[in-house]
């Protein structure tokens, strides 16, 4: 989940729609502005993910990450 600068939500979900391994991306509504699915086989390979793309995006504010266990 991300809150990103007002105004800046588009550009921000395209943004993250070109990150190997995101597989959705929502806009919504309430404390955080988007959802980013991701999926990989490597607990590395999401921080990775997080770490050096995700939060590296000028416009985003704060990010929240949640792992599911089981589906």
């Amino acid at each position: 989940m991300i809150t990103v600068k007002p105004g800046t939500e588009d550009r921000v979900v395209e943004a993250i729609k070109g990150i190997k391994g995101v597989k959705r991306v929502y806009r919504i509504c309430g404390p955080y502005d988007i959802i980013a699915e991701i999926e990989t086989s490597e607990l590395s390979a999401l921080r990775d993910i997080v770490e050096k793309s995700i939060r590296k995006i000028p416009e985003n504010r704060s990010s929240l990450t949640m792992i599911v266990l089981e589906s």
